[in-house]
């Protein structure tokens, strides 16, 4: 999809860095003892990663060689081998599960959920079988009226439960942030979210009420984000 495509009364100049593999790799190094001392490492993201699966799965082999922690953020809606090509090297993936009815999702992203879904059964699988454990975390983004809606966390939650504390190590569920509005504006895009509220710390209580009632382990479960 090309920038015009999106906003087509004004052509958008891309802001991008390029990298070769080994500089990018001396780049991240340099904050080995960083990562060592504060648990973290590097998490190749977007856009969406796995739609440069050979580099990544490159960069990624480079890193684990020198000891760095490795994380995939995906979407999930991509060909699964982009994300089998990736796994050997990869100790967490950050998974995206916003919405379990497949005609909401299409409604609200423009495509349907059920290859997310199916490629999120496979890792979940491999995770049961394979003697290379990844670590699996899913990631929910709480959009008040959309995502954070009794029946989506329920949908959701249920269709976790099996896995949390097993395959799937942690289910986090982000807070709406509408800070990112201005970004638009400067874009000249239309965001339709620009005028939905922050979460507030009751709907949040009730969210953590609700995946307590279904009997989900709790110690597995992260809201994060801004609370108004």
């Amino acid at each position: 999809m090309k920038c015009t495509d999106i906003c087509p009364a004004k052509a958008i100049t891309p802001i991008y860095e390029k990298y070769a593999l080994d500089d990018l790799f001396q780049l991240l190094k340099k904050d080995k003892s960083f990562y060592q001392v504060s648990g973290g490492g590097v998490t190749a993201s977007g856009g969406e990663a796995t739609l440069q699966y050979k580099f990544v799965a490159a960069l990624f082999e480079k890193l684990k060689k020198d000891c760095i922690t490795t994380a995939l953020d995906t979407c999930g809606h991509v060909n699964f081998k982009n994300i089998n090509t990736i796994l050997p090297f990869t100790d967490y993936i950050l998974y995206d599960l916003k919405l379990f009815d497949s005609t909401l999702h299409r409604q609200y992203t423009g495509v349907s959920n059920e290859l997310i879904l199916d490629n999120l059964r496979y890792l979940i699988e491999l995770n049961r079988t394979q003697k290379h454990h990844f670590k699996i975390w899913i990631r929910t983004p709480l959009i008040p009226g959309i995502t954070s809606t009794v029946e989506n966390i329920t949908a959701i939650s249920l269709f976790l439960k099996p896995f949390l504390g097993k395959e799937i190590e942690r289910w986090e569920m982000c807070t709406f942030n509408n800070t990112c509005k201005k970004k638009y504006q400067k874009l000249g895009l239309n965001w339709e979210f620009s005028n939905y509220p922050m979460m507030s710390d009751s709907e949040v209580s009730e969210i953590r009420t609700l995946a307590a009632s279904l009997n989900l382990p709790s110690d597995q479960i992260v809201i994060s984000g801004i609370i108004k």
